[in-house]
């Protein structure tokens, strides 16, 4: 799932956002993985289905992206929560496009794919 295929339903616009879970009912959803997103065009808000996307690997929290990469405890100072969930079996991610650091237990994509226009020759 990267930030190309998830878009509005009212707009159809790809310039969304996580939200905050407002309710009780929202918290346990999200907890189940239905996160709830916003528009930043049409201020709708709905909800996305993160964690029961097709491929289970880890997406970046801010923009979706599954373009990731590992970094170690030694050079990053993660909050004692996170030290904990590290001690657990997490991994620590960290999104090559938005540069956002970010915990997980799920594996992140094996081989980052470029994009075609970088592969074509030019003449």
């Amino acid at each position: 799932m990267t930030m190309a295929q998830i878009v509005c339903p009212e707009c159809n616009s790809p310039n969304i956002r996580f939200s905050r879970s407002k309710t009780l009912s929202e918290k346990i959803l999200s907890m189940a993985g239905f996160c709830p997103a916003r528009c930043r065009d049409c201020r709708a808000r709905f909800r996305l289905a993160v964690l029961w996307s097709a491929d289970f690997v880890a997406h970046c929290p801010r923009c979706f992206s599954d373009r990731l990469v590992d970094w170690s405890e030694p050079y990053h100072y993660p909050p004692r929560w996170q030290r904990l969930l590290l001690k657990v079996g997490a991994k620590g991610h960290r999104c090559s496009l938005c540069r956002v650091n970010f915990i997980s237990f799920l594996p992140r994509r094996s081989r980052i794919t470029e994009p075609a226009w970088k592969n074509r020759e030019i003449a």
